[in-house]
């Protein structure tokens, strides 16, 4: 099966624009198969091509072969909102996540004829979609601030970041700093015909999605019949607009726009 590895930050859309894509009838879809294995413990270490990743390199190469390796799982989610039909002769197997900006370099290296996107979402969008999840309790506090600056310290082309390890940050800069980072590097990482832009595929997933499906080899696919639907599987129900432009308020907006303005460019 070809392979089609699917990465964005947490908010930015990968349950939904994988969960359309799971949809086609040629996908065999993953849902966060890293989750809990050393990929996600190691999210803001960054794995260059030629790092040796030995399990997770077999688990990739075996779902390539129509295998899945449910040793290497070590989280629920992936068999409640997988789905796939190894034995349905499917051309696509898509493996959708979350913790895999730092590891372009490794996946493109270790597996050349991958084909590997990028979710772009408005970052405005998501530091509110987080705020309002309280996931930035959860997952983006102090621990995963600490580890951001030490990205930054340690890797070309997050320089521009600098500035802001050297001072005190407001909470909401802290969180804009540490999805700022992760995209950067992920932007470094990828083409720019790498990027699915989730603003474009919640207005017209058709034409949003099309390139891909031809890329792949796939037929067409009607996806708008299936935009309405709630992809979330963690959070508060999907809104079907942007709620950061009612609801961050304009200190907040300026206070992490320069922090995002390097990806926005």
């Amino acid at each position: 099966m070809k392979l089609l590895i699917l990465n964005g930050f947490d908010r930015s859309g990968t349950s939904y624009i994988g969960g359309l894509l799971g949809q086609h009838p040629e996908v065999n879809y993953f849902f966060q198969p890293f989750s809990s294995t050393e990929v996600h413990k190691t999210q803001f270490e960054v794995w260059g091509e030629g790092y040796s990743a030995p399990d997770s390199e077999r688990f990739l190469k075996a779902i390539q072969s129509g295998v899945v390796d449910s040793e290497f799982i070590s989280s629920d989610w992936f068999n409640r909102y997988s789905s796939y039909s190894l034995d349905a002769n499917r051309k696509v197997c898509l493996i959708k996540d979350t913790k895999l900006h730092a590891k372009i370099g490794w996946l493109k290296g270790a597996f050349p004829d991958a084909t590997v996107y990028g979710i772009w979402r408005d970052p405005r969008a998501i530091l509110h979609s987080l705020l309002r999840n309280e996931f930035h309790i959860k997952w983006y506090g102090e621990p995963a601030l600490k580890k951001t600056v030490e990205m930054i310290c340690a890797e070309p082309g997050l320089e521009c970041f600098m500035e802001y390890t050297e001072r005190p940050l407001s909470p909401e800069a802290q969180m804009a700093l540490i999805i700022a980072a992760r995209t950067r590097l992920m932007l470094l990482g990828l083409n720019h015909d790498e990027w699915l832009s989730y603003e474009h595929i919640t207005a017209n997933p058709n034409s949003g999605l099309s390139n891909l499906c031809e890329r792949l080899g796939m037929n067409e696919f009607d996806f708008s019949k299936l935009r309405e639907r709630d992809y979330n599987v963690i959070g508060l129900p999907y809104q079907h607009k942007d709620l950061w432009r009612s609801e961050l308020s304009k200190s907040v907006l300026s206070n992490v726009q320069p922090i995002f303005d390097s990806i926005q460019q």
